[in-house]
């Protein structure tokens, strides 16, 4: 049991397990109880995200070695992929649209795409490894991991993917 990740309203905690012999999203209340496999028919799953409003969770589904992103309702019901391919999954705080690592044909960058799948977009155009994103609070910036000079390092771009810069 591994990357969880709590409901906006405390009340329960979203996880990835391979309890049932393959990587799955299951679900439990916060005292432990009720462990229910959430993505039983879908593979392997993991790093799970609830959103912000509460309504979904953004996962990534391994298909051979490329994760995909997909969301689903927080109760498991119509999970769905987002036609693209990425890791890591972020919410920003509006529910809107996710943040997520992507794979531009040399190196992970960070990319963003809306809740339904569209408008897919890569905010930074990086010569080496990003990823890790997570939104700001406020939905104006998302801090990353980059790797820098040979080390990793936080670093911090406006949400649109502008003024990135490490943060050391």
């Amino acid at each position: 049991d591994g990357q969880p990740d709590w409901s906006p309203d405390g009340s329960k905690v979203v996880f990835a397990s391979n309890r049932d012999g393959l990587p799955s999203i299951w679900a439990m209340g916060a005292d432990g109880k009720d462990a229910h496999n959430l993505t039983a028919s879908l593979g392997r799953c993991d790093s799970p995200a609830w959103s912000p409003d509460g309504k979904r969770i953004a996962f990534q589904r391994k298909r051979g070695t490329q994760p995909e992103i997909f969301v689903m309702n927080a109760d498991g019901g119509e999970p769905r992929a987002l036609g693209v391919f990425g890791a890591r999954a972020s919410w920003a705080p509006d529910s809107a649209e996710l943040a997520f690592q992507c794979h531009d044909g040399k190196v992970e960058q960070i990319c963003a795409v809306r809740a339904d799948g569209s408008d897919f977009r890569t905010l930074t155009h990086l010569s080496d490894f990003s990823g890790d994103p997570n939104w700001s609070p406020d939905g104006k910036s998302i801090i990353f991991t980059h790797r820098d000079g040979g080390h990793l390092a936080i670093w911090r771009m406006d949400a649109g993917g502008g003024n990135a810069r490490g943060l050391y």
